[in-house]
Formats: structure tokens, C-alpha cells, sequence
């Protein structure tokens, strides 16, 4: 990118920024099944904003319309960064497992099955032994998406530095209630941690941890999984909207509180060390 002219570059970061608030604010896969016509799409919105600056912008964008080869190279560019902001949450979701006591063996693998069965993961729970003799996670019901697990990997994944992409679209965690005005963070981002979680559990599911599929995490394998927690979300939302309003600020104070308690022990740390 640092090789091209200053036009084409102002023109890949405009659309950099697009396309991370899509996955902050509407999937967080947009470029999944689009492919080519995703890339056009947003450069052609990135270079049509910056129009007024120059008109080096217009013929930007109408090459884009035209040259297939040219929107594919400066396109992978900008897809690149998704990848860069999702991938972290597989190996992320693997540090915030411990939750679960999942052991290993016959008995981890069990365990990750029960969990996994109808996403009783994302309640917290404890586990009890069922009528087979099986271990169940028995779940607190109103308090979906509440895991801890859950609630750890948001802000290691998206707030774990100043410049972490979470930061960067706080406007976009306004409240959706009528009424009500306190902050929440959006469905693409809880619905994602949530889908590095499962990934985390699968990487598990044979009772030992099978790094192959903790490392597999992209829109093909993981897009249907995605899709369900995001649906399971905007369900909420559109028949239940004071839950859901509870439920969504709730995760966004605790992921806020999370950070506190990380930047106040990084500051103490720090004050250790200088005395």
C-alpha cells in the first residue's frame, strides 16, 4: 500500500474505515459470499466521499468500476484488515475457557457437547449430572450472552489497546431503547465473541485440543455460526426490547469495567516499578 500514490492510498484507508464500522455496526462478515462485488462497493463509496478533495478521486472510482484487476489488488488491501480485526478472537477465546472446567478426556469432550447443544455456552451455568448420568450445564435463563467467557474476549479482542479497533466507533454504542439511555455494544460484536467461543469449544471437542481447529476461524466455517448468534440477537431485540436494552448494557458495563481493572493494574504495575 505505502508503494502507491497518495490518492489510492487516502482511497484503501477511507475504505478501511467503512468497512471496520460494518463489522462493528452490521455483520461481522460483510465481505462473506460477495467476494469481488463487496470490494468494488466499498471502494467506490470510499473514493466518492473523498470526491470533494480532488478530482483524482472521481477517476478512482470510476477505474474501479471498470478495472476488475486493479479493484481486486487495492480490494485485498482493505479485506485484509477484517481479517487482522477478527482473527485474534479464536486464540483469545481459548484463554477464557477456563469457565467451564471442561478437563480433558472422555469427560471434556462431554462436557463441550453439552455446551455447545442448543449455545447453552453463552448463559452462565454450573454443572449438574442429568437423569443418564451426564453432566449438564444448567443455565440462569435471563442471562444470555452473560457468560463470563463471553464477556473476557470482548475487550481482549476489541479494546485491549488505545488504537484496538473497539475504540475507534464508541459513538455506535448508543442505546436502542426508547427510553432508556444507558450504552450498549453492538450485535455484531457480541455475536462474534460469542462465535470465538464456540470455535474455542470445538477446538475441544474430541477431549484434547486439536489446533487445527482452534486456528480455523473464517466466514466459511464459522459464518452459519455467526449468523445464528446474530439472529438469536436481533430477535431479542425486535420482541423483547427492554431485555434485550438489559442485556446489552449490561455486557457493555461489565466489558468497561474489565478495562478499568486492566489499565488500573497496568498503571499500578507501572508505579511498582518506578519505585
Amino acid at each position: 500500500l505505502r508503494q502507491q500514490n497518495a490518492h489510492i492510498r487516502a482511497t484503501c484507508k477511507k475504505a478501511i474505515k467503512i468497512v471496520e464500522r460494518a463489522l462493528v455496526t452490521k455483520h461481522a462478515w460483510p465481505e462473506l459470499n460477495k467476494g469481488l462485488e463487496y470490494c468494488v462497493e466499498v471502494l467506490k463509496k470510499a473514493a466518492k466521499a473523498l470526491e470533494n478533495i480532488g478530482p483524482e478521486y472521481r477517476d478512482i472510482r470510476k477505474r474501479v468500476e471498470k478495472d476488475e484487476e486493479f479493484a481486486t489488488i487495492i480490494g485485498r488491501w482493505v479485506i485484509d484488515r477484517l481479517s487482522h480485526a477478527r482473527s485474534p478472537i479464536r486464540n483469545n477465546a481459548l484463554g477464557h475457557i477456563a469457565v467451564f472446567q471442561l478437563g480433558v478426556g472422555d469427560g471434556c469432550a462431554t462436557r463441550v457437547d453439552a455446551l455447545l447443544a442448543c449455545d447453552a455456552f453463552v448463559f452462565p451455568g454450573k454443572w449438574e449430572i442429568n437423569g443418564a448420568g451426564k453432566p449438564k450445564w444448567v443455565v440462569d435463563g435471563s442471562k444470555i450472552y452473560l457468560n463470563l467467557s463471553i464477556i473476557n474476549v470482548i475487550p481482549s479482542t476489541f479494546f485491549a489497546t488505545k488504537s484496538a479497533l473497539g475504540h475507534h466507533f464508541a459513538d455506535e454504542y448508543r442505546s436502542t431503547h426508547e427510553t432508556l439511555r444507558e450504552r450498549e455494544l453492538t450485535i455484531p460484536l457480541v455475536a462474534l465473541a460469542a462465535t470465538g467461543v464456540h470455535a474455542a469449544l470445538t477446538a475441544w471437542k474430541d477431549g484434547n485440543y486439536d489446533k487445527k481447529k482452534g486456528d480455523k476461524f473464517d466466514g466459511e466455517t464459522y459464518g452459519e455460526v455467526y449468523n445464528c448468534h446474530a439472529k438469536a440477537l436481533q430477535d431479542l431485540k425486535s420482541n423483547h426490547g427492554n431485555i434485550f436494552h438489559h442485556i446489552m448494557s449490561e455486557i457493555y458495563k461489565r466489558v468497561m469495567c474489565v478495562l478499568f481493572l486492566f489499565y488500573w493494574l497496568a498503571l499500578a504495575s507501572l508505579l511498582i516499578c518506578l519505585t
